[in-house]
């Protein structure tokens, strides 16, 4: 099995989002079941405004 991972995902991981939690057991199943993980080749730079704009926003 592959999982295309969006980049709302990785920003959720390195931001205090609610979500946190939740987003990190699913990484971490699928690491322990071995599954393939690929991301966009725009992915980097997604999370990068994504990451830009909160910090404009103070969150």
């Amino acid at each position: 099995m592959t999982v295309i991972v969006d980049a709302s995902l990785l920003v959720v991981l390195v931001n205090r989002d609610p979500r946190h939690e939740i987003v990190r057991q699913q990484f971490h199943t699928w690491i322990t079941q071995a599954i393939e993980m690929h991301a966009p080749d725009l992915a980097l730079y997604e999370v990068a405004n994504s990451l830009t704009r909160l910090i404009r926003a103070n969150l």
